[in-house]
């Protein structure tokens, strides 16, 4: 992380699930080290995990989905280590029909 920070500027670090408390120490020891990054050109304020996701006034929730990633569901993992392709894109296509269920998006 000291290389995102120093280095490239990234100025939000943070965990994921399982992430414990000496984890979240430490990169606090880290953000402490070094100032916030001074900005020379215009950028976008965003998120990402494999994608990016940039902040925006949405006019609906944004949801992201975590059942399809191996460090947080056993099922998938599973799924994943059998190389049964099939029953992971149909789990991603039960999750996203959740999604609609819940999005209150118009």
């Amino acid at each position: 992380m000291t290389h995102f920070v120093k280095d490239l500027g990234v100025n939000i670090i943070g965990g994921c699930c399982g992430t414990n408390a000496e984890h979240i120490k430490r990169l606090s020891q880290i953000s402490e080290k070094f100032p916030p990054a001074k900005r020379k050109w215009e950028y976008i304020p965003s998120v990402s995990s494999l994608f990016l996701l940039p902040f925006a006034d949405y006019s609906c929730s944004v949801l992201i989905g975590e059942r399809c990633n191996a460090n947080g569901s056993k099922q998938f993992r599973k799924l994943l280590e059998t190389e049964d392709y099939d029953a992971m894109v149909n789990m991603a296509k039960e999750q996203t029909k959740e999604v609609r269920i819940y999005s209150i998006c118009p």
